[in-house]
Formats: C-alpha cells, sequence, structure tokens
C-alpha cells in the first residue's frame, strides 16, 4: 500500500487499464489517497506517479485489505464460514475493562 499526494482524479488516471490490480483503498484528505494492489502492477505506477513528480509514501501494513487482490480471499472465507450454523451464544461473556 502508497499514500500519494494527488487528489482523486488525478491517481484516477493513472490507474486506467489496472483497475483489477490497484485500487484506491481510501480517501484520507483532499490531495492524500492511499493505493492497494498487485505488488508489481502498483510498483510501476508508484514509479510512473513519481516521475511525474507526485510523492508517494510506502505504507507497513501486514495486509493490504483494501486491495481488489482481497475478493477471491472474501469468497473463500464466506465459504468456509457458511458451513457453521448461526445461533445464540450458549455462554455469557463479560467485558473487561483493563487499567489505563
Amino acid at each position: 500500500m502508497y499514500a500519494v499526494s494527488a487528489t482523486v482524479q488525478v491517481v484516477q488516471a493513472y490507474l486506467k487499464g489496472c483497475e483489477a490490480q490497484v485500487s484506491i483503498a481510501a480517501v484520507n484528505a483532499q490531495e492524500q489517497v492511499v493505493l492497494a494492489g498487485e505488488g508489481m502492477v502498483l510498483d510501476a505506477i508508484i514509479q510512473t506517479l513519481q516521475q511525474q513528480g507526485i510523492r508517494s509514501k510506502a505504507l507497513v501494513v501486514s495486509h493490504a485489505f483494501h486491495s481488489p487482490l482481497m475478493r477471491l480471499f472474501g469468497k473463500r472465507l464466506l465459504r468456509f464460514v457458511s458451513k457453521f450454523p448461526i445461533a445464540a451464544a450458549r455462554c455469557r461473556l463479560f467485558p473487561v475493562k483493563l487499567a489505563s
């Protein structure tokens, strides 16, 4: 994932033809967009943006949940959890407030 210092409209122009591999994951401000997606395609887009003078920064994340690549995982997860019946909890849960 990358934070890009540009508007959504500017970034979308660079994503043309790559929407299946890279997407806008978040819009944090008018000129602060986050991109997520397939590594090589995302890297190529970032390199092009940088060549145009558009700043970007790689974000350290464990998973790019906003990436188009997660769609396949979401479908697999839905198939997996659909095997389990939905029912009311059989035990009571008590919330615990931790001291700060």
